[in-house]
């Protein structure tokens, strides 16, 4: 089917046109750098003790117009994109498979079991391939300081008039290689989060706040955000 792309980055935009039966038109989103792509910095109590990242706990926070859906205490989820007052995310449903090619076995049965509380609580099916799918996970050296970086990109149908997300690129610090298994846990978490729509929120108890601070498990935010996202409406049969 014919769609136009909403991409992050020009590659990844390229990536974008092999989707679907038919040539896409890809359109890229000009924006300064903490806007096109999601970061994580580490926090004062982060897995490093380099003056040149303790206390970092807000940078890169995007500042767009507010896009949060909140429940009823501030800042508890909030989402990447909306279309018409309804959050942007994987199709309901979906099968969507995963990769890291690089990834030892231990952290990839970290991210599966992730996964696992991610499909439960939106409903998304999560299935491991040896490589490619429509969320690949990789070590790489994300931009500035900062040790995870994801990006998220959408495509907008308009014979559905719906927005849905077709591909999720996540970037680890190859640093977090020798990281405690608490800490590589807290940011797998928090990019896994924004590969399937969440955003930064500015509450310290929650995955999705834009620093490492030694959390393991997602907050009653982040999975009232993941829920909500498992109610989106249907946007393809």
């Amino acid at each position: 089917m014919c769609f136009k792309s909403r991409a992050l980055f020009s590659w990844l935009a390229a990536a974008l046109m092999a989707v679907g039966s038919c040539p896409a038109v890809v359109q890229a989103i000009p924006s300064s750098p903490t806007e096109t792509s999601h970061t994580l910095v580490i926090g004062t109590r982060g897995p490093s003790t380099s003056t040149a990242t303790r206390g970092l706990t807000f940078a890169g926070l995007p500042q767009r117009p507010a896009l949060s859906i909140t429940d009823r205490e501030t800042s508890q989820f909030a989402f990447t994109y909306q279309h018409k007052g309804s959050p942007v995310g994987w199709n309901p449903g979906t099968r969507l498979t995963w990769s890291w090619v690089d990834g030892s076995a231990t952290d990839r049965a970290m991210v599966a079991g992730i996964l696992r509380t991610v499909g439960q609580l939106t409903g998304l099916r999560f299935v491991q391939a040896k490589s490619g799918g429509q969320l690949k996970l990789r070590y790489g050296t994300p931009s500035g300081i900062r040790v995870g970086e994801t990006m998220f990109a959408t495509s907008y149908l308009s014979q559905h008039d719906c927005d849905v997300a077709t591909l999720a690129i996540v970037t680890f610090t190859k640093s977090s290689k020798t990281w405690s298994r608490t800490w590589r846990l807290n940011l797998y978490l928090h990019e896994l989060g924004h590969a399937v729509g969440l955003d930064h929120v500015h509450s310290t108890r929650q995955a999705m706040y834009p620093s490492l601070d030694g959390v393991s498990a997602y907050g009653a935010g982040d999975r009232a955000g993941l829920a909500r996202l498992g109610h989106l409406r249907k946007c393809v049969d």
